[in-house]
């Protein structure tokens, strides 16, 4: 793997094709030799270092960081036009714009005249632009739904008005436009573009249309996928009527799962795999096929531009959550596509849940994990500032304070990581418009190229882990999946140290740096590699494992309290499910826990494990902690826990805390930042007491053991660390 020194000196073949140019110039003027001109041709690449994904463009580091903005909106031209040049002038060239593509029927030439003239306002406004073409793929013209009915969606409540996803004709019809749309870009354009990125389904966001309120998966297309996804699963009849339960099912009578077996749960909040494991299949059925549509789209663009990147909106784990559960998203393939050689980054906004000044910015999926792939991570940050219109009331920051707090915020997200960044205005109305914030802008930019060369991979103290294939395995409701996977992090943000998001996979599979304490969120269903191998990396030196809920419940085709016990090492009983949602510490202190009559309810039955909450209204453990020989186990039979404990827990495992307080804490790569949750004195605490200097005011701090800092609800404070 190559280091960004080395990533620099590569830049020299371009060098000598630029000399050869020159030298047939020379050629023609001496001795009238003809010689058709020869251009250096761009190129765009992810590298995978040591100190994490790199972006290169003709072999230089390139700072990740983007402007996107609406040229396809008319009314707001204008302002589309000075974002870019100002971002430009302030040092920002990397443009991201977007426009749609339609299916043309064969017997018809496409017309790229609008997508042509998009591409020379962007450049008009600044020459020295490289731009990252979105490609919006997401919606069938009705010639086609026509021709095709059985490959359009069918929802359990009728047809909807996107192909699917799961039809080997859209996708056949839909690659082969992209390659002619990135073909022709290639030939006329091609010296300003350093990549694409398709986008399709909800919003372009690659998750199945009206997730939200419906289930999708009913239409002919689907039924003859899933037929051939069984098949390649399973490959003899015998295996499939033993994972089935069916002794009568053949390849060719597979069919999808009926409106009632996809929402019926046999066995509390838990599929049975000797009953259900036909409804398990499909729910892994619908995530591969999203995340397999993903990568051929990637593919298409590659074919046509192999020097390239590519970017796809995917993996939105801890958000995409309808009435019917994150298993209906779409979202649960990521592992899968992180393998996929065609994709080079994957992004997603800044979740939507507490992004406002004060709030923490999350994201949205296991970003950690997508680097430790060599894939680079890109946020798009679509914060309304106080430039945008009333009609974002919901979301709009009141004044320049506020934006620049939640800017820096969720910049330092990404600096802290390595990670990369585009600034949107998504209805061109003007959110980033004008030399003000784009001055402010620079002192981000201008410190993420400092320490670029310096890059270390982010290894945070505390990591997030989350499984896709549990999720399979559970209920498709909402009703426990919010509070635990969405809604939980509002606590675990507040903890005051920085924390790491990625796949059970990847720990498994060794990929997750060392920490001291690690949050399993949903790891409902494991194996006996997986259990060996979180007993190798996790149980042990020390560590802390938080556990929540029901770890390991689904093992070997069982559903026992025993294998949670096993994977704990806390023996359990279970308790009514009406126990309520509200847990007590020893002070008398309540928390509202979230469980929502979770089945089933466990509480900790064992006097070696310390009681740290209690169910409040039958008193039982709760929440405990049991400590071994050379690790701690610490058991959650509830879905939330406060961030004050979370903190105590942090600190016992040897986190270090940067502020005792719940505030935002982003850390790595030499710097860290506060974002204050609310008004007053921050005590920060250096780590091994270095040297701190504050960003934005240049204003310098001696070493110490702690800071102090007045900061108002929604200030931000990057800080850099003395080495």
């Amino acid at each position: 793997m190559q280091t960004n020194s080395e990533l620099v000196s590569e830049q020299r073949s371009c060098k000598y094709s630029q000399m050869i140019t020159l030298v047939l110039w020379v050629l023609i003027i001496l001795g009238g030799v003809f010689v058709s001109s020869i251009s250096c041709a761009l190129t765009a690449r992810v590298s995978k270092t040591r100190s994490g994904p790199v972006l290169l463009v003709n072999e230089v580091p390139k700072a990740p960081l983007i402007l996107f903005t609406n040229l396809d909106i008319p009314s707001g031209y204008d302002i589309s036009m000075e974002e870019i040049t100002t971002a430009g002038k302030y040092g920002v060239d990397l443009v991201s714009i977007n426009f749609p593509v339609e299916l043309t029927p064969a017997d018809k030439e496409p017309d790229y005249s609008r997508s042509d003239g998009l591409i020379k306002r962007a450049l008009a406004a600044n020459p020295k632009a490289l731009l990252l073409l979105r490609i919006q793929i997401h919606y069938t013209p009705e010639w086609w739904a026509s021709i095709h009915p059985d490959d359009m969606m069918l929802y359990k409540d009728g047809k909807g008005t996107n192909a699917s996803v799961t039809s080997h004709i859209w996708r056949r019809d839909v690659t082969e436009q992209i390659e002619k749309l990135v073909g022709h870009f290639e030939n006329e354009f091609g010296n300003y573009i350093f990549g694409y990125h398709p986008c399709g389904q909800e919003t372009g966001e690659w998750f199945y249309a009206r997730m939200w309120d419906s289930l999708a998966g009913f239409e002919v297309a689907a039924k003859n996928s899933f037929r051939e996804f069984v098949r390649g699963k399973y490959k003899n009849i015998q295996r499939l009527r033993k994972a089935w339960g069916d002794a009568s099912v053949t390849f060719e009578t597979v069919d999808v799962p009926t409106l009632e077996d996809r929402t019926t749960v046999r066995t509390g909040f838990f599929l049975y795999p000797a009953k259900d494991q036909h409804t398990i299949d499909f729910f892994e059925f619908q995530n591969f096929e999203m995340a397999d549509t993903v990568s051929d789209m990637c593919k298409a663009v590659k074919t046509a531009a192999p020097k390239k990147i590519t970017v796809a909106f995917y993996g939105y784990h801890f958000t995409v959550i309808g009435q019917y559960g994150l298993q209906s998203s779409g979202h649960l393939g990521l592992e899968r596509l992180l393998k996929s050689p065609y994709v080079d980054a994957i992004c997603s906004p800044i979740d939507y849940f507490d992004r406002k000044s004060g709030g923490a910015g999350y994201m949205m999926a296991p970003v950690d994990s997508v680097t430790l792939h060599g894939k680079l991570w890109i946020t798009e940050d679509d914060v309304r500032t106080y430039l945008a219109s009333q009609v974002h009331k919901d979301f709009r920051l009141a004044d320049e304070r506020e934006t620049n707090g939640v800017l820096t915020r969720d910049f330092s997200q990404i600096l802290t990581r390595g990670a990369g960044l585009w600034w949107m205005d998504l209805g061109a109305e003007g959110w980033f418009s004008g030399e003000g914030i784009w001055k402010y802008l620079k002192t981000h930019a201008d410190t993420y190229s400092e320490r670029m060369p310096k890059f270390k991979q982010y290894s945070p103290q505390i990591a997030v882990i989350v499984d896709e294939k549990s999720i399979f395995y559970t209920s498709p409701s909402s009703a426990w999946q919010a509070p635990l996977i969405y809604s939980f992090r509002y606590q675990y943000y507040r903890i005051g140290a920085p924390v790491g998001f990625y796949l059970l996979s990847d720990l498994v599979n060794g990929r997750v740096p060392a920490a001291r304490m690690y949050i399993f969120i949903d790891a409902f269903c494991l194996d006996k590699k997986q259990i060996a191998a979180i007993r190798k990396y996790v149980c042990c030196k020390d560590k802390t494992a938080l556990w929540m809920y029901a770890p390991g419940i689904v093992k070997d085709g069982t559903i026992d309290q025993k294998n949670v016990e096993e994977i704990t090492g806390i023996r359990l009983k279970k308790v009514a499910a009406t126990v309520g949602d509200m847990v007590v510490d020893a002070n008398g202190k309540t928390f509202e826990a979230g469980h929502m009559g979770i089945d089933p309810q466990f509480a900790i039955d064992d006097k070696s494990t310390a009681k740290l909450f209690g169910y409040s209204k039958i008193g039982d453990n709760a929440v405990g902690v049991r400590k071994f020989d050379d690790w701690s186990s610490v058991y959650s039979g509830v879905l939330k826990l406060p961030s004050g404990l979370l903190r105590d827990i942090a600190r016992q495992a040897g986190v270090h805390i940067y502020v005792d307080s719940d505030d935002v804490v982003s850390a790595g790569n030499g710097y860290a930042c506060i974002s204050a949750t609310d008004d007053g004195v921050k005590t920060f605490y250096p780590p091994n007491g270095c040297g701190v200097t504050d960003v934005l005011t240049g204003r310098q701090y001696p070493k110490s053991s702690s800071l102090s800092f007045d900061m108002k609800k929604g200030d931000s404070k990057l800080l850099k660390l003395s080495d």
